[in-house]
């Protein structure tokens, strides 16, 4: 089974999930993806209200991240 993850807030995500094939199980990532990064440095119920914000949390934990890396064509 193939788990996809694709950014909500990103505009080409319709062009990314019609590139893929089979079955996937779609999990959607809301506000935004890094919201998954922010949950590796621990639990959290925290509502985030938009990506902003969720930006800000993470950018306390890594410092010098950018949301600039194209991972669906790799």
């Amino acid at each position: 089974m193939a788990f996809v993850v694709p950014d909500s807030d990103r505009s080409d995500r319709k062009k990314i999930i019609n590139r893929l094939s089979g079955n996937p199980l779609f999990i959607v990532s809301n506000p935004c993806f890094e919201v998954w990064f922010l949950l590796h440095f621990g639990y959290s119920t925290h509502a985030f209200q938009n990506n902003d914000e969720v930006l800000r949390n993470l950018r306390k934990k890594l410092p010098g991240h950018k949301k600039s890396l194209d991972v669906s064509e790799t």
